[in-house]
């Protein structure tokens, strides 16, 4: 095979089987996507019971294709079908630790906020999804301090009290432990309070830009190659190119990558 250099910055119309068995291994420094979700979408409905012989052989193009210790988040959701929840994504978490070799980083919830309304079922309404981070190894690439929130006023008063004091440690050592603020704020948590879009933008499914930017300012660094192998609208490549990330798109359907070449030329590049 010849060699192949891939161009940063730049949307392929391919699907991402295709594309990823050309690419050089150890390119990316981060992938960051949501694959269509079994039974759910009209554009690609895989059936939950082949979803993950649908699935695995793409990861472990991902697995060659990222850089040692890079990292893979993968936003999806089981859903129920015939009145159950199914299975098929806690099969597909485990297929990717032992088949592919990913190393489960964290299991992250993405409370969503506003849902449709469901009281149908045996079930509470259904808002939030995963953000499973994976990684090629252990020694990530994790920058915390863009995440940080501001502290509440409750957790400010916390502070003021010592440790031993408050958590009513039995610990022998001697003294009281005072710990001090972050003059940025509160360490992130891994429940992302992000809501989801509340109009169409010409993808059915599409995370908000705020969901990829977490991941992007945290899991990568300025000038990192960013890639999602189900391109859509162009979100990922939108927030990899707000905060000067290169980025790298697949895509197989033509009005979906028309759609991300608008957005991503309305949006400003951050300047470094």
């Amino acid at each position: 095979m010849e060699d192949f250099q891939v161009e940063p910055n730049k949307i392929y119309h391919k699907a991402c089987e295709d594309f990823l068995i050309r690419v050089p291994e150890g390119t990316f420094d981060l992938i960051l996507t949501s694959p269509p979700y079994a039974e759910m979408r009209d554009y690609v409905k895989i059936p939950a019971e082949e979803y993950c012989d649908w699935f695995i052989p793409k990861a472990k193009l991902f697995y060659k294709t990222l850089k040692e210790n890079g990292v893979f988040v993968l936003n999806i959701r089981n859903n129920v079908m015939g009145g159950r929840r199914d299975t098929y994504v806690y099969e597909l978490v485990h297929k990717l630790n032992k088949e592919v070799g990913f190393d489960l980083i964290d299991d992250m919830i993405w409370d969503k906020g506003k849902m449709l309304p469901n009281t149908k079922g045996k079930r509470p309404m259904d808002c939030w999804e995963f953000a499973f981070v994976f990684g090629k190894g252990l020694d990530v690439t994790w920058n915390p301090d863009p995440l940080r929130t501001p502290y509440d006023e409750r957790s400010l008063q916390r502070f003021e009290a010592p440790i031993k004091t408050r958590w009513g440690s039995s610990r022998t050592e001697k003294g009281q432990k005072k710990v001090q603020p972050h003059p940025l704020g509160c360490f992130p948590k891994n429940i992302l309070k992000i809501g989801s879009e509340t109009s169409y933008q010409g993808h059915p499914a599409p995370y908000p830009v705020k969901f990829a930017e977490w991941f992007v300012k945290g899991y990568s660094n300025p000038g990192d190659l960013v890639y999602d192998p189900f391109g859509g609208g162009g979100t990922t490549a939108v927030a990899a190119q707000r905060h000067g990330r290169r980025w790298i798109l697949t895509e197989i359907h033509e009005e979906y990558i028309r759609l991300a070449e608008k957005r991503l030329a309305e949006t400003q590049e951050a300047l470094f």
